[in-house]
This record gives C-alpha cells, structure tokens and sequence, in this order.
C-alpha cells in the first residue's frame, strides 16, 4: 500500500478501536473521548480525499472501501 493509505489505515484502524470500546452506557472516561477525538478527527475528509486520489487502483480501493465513509457526522 502506499504510505498515505499506511498512514490512514493505521489512524483509522485505531480509530474504530476506540469507537467500539464505548458501550454508551455508565460514565464516558474523558481520556477515551480525547483518543477518539485525535484518531477520529478528519477522517472522514481523510478517506474522501484517499479514494479521489487512487480512483484508478482496485487494491487500494478495496482496502479503502472497507472504512464507513461518514464516522464523524454521528
């Protein structure tokens, strides 16, 4: 993969991680809030701006096509 997509795959990868680890339910440790914010922050645009980008490159494209592409609009 190239280093971009590396890159982004790592930082979303962890990301999602992070995402699953809170239930919504009890008391939200803010430290979990603050890693989600620096993973998650810009993904999105992140993700939009990689598929543009290798639009002519299946196997980036497949491994890109597996993130959800609106994470932070929820």
């Amino acid at each position: 993969m190239p280093e971009d997509v590396s890159r982004f795959t790592e930082q979303r990868d962890r990301c999602d991680t992070l995402r699953g680890e809170l239930s919504g339910e009890g008391v939200v440790d803010r430290d979990a809030i603050d890693a989600i914010n620096h993973y998650c922050k810009g993904s999105d645009k992140a993700l939009a701006d990689l598929l543009k980008k290798y639009v002519g490159n299946k196997p980036v494209l497949d491994r890109l096509n597996q993130y959800e592409p609106t994470i932070e609009a929820r």
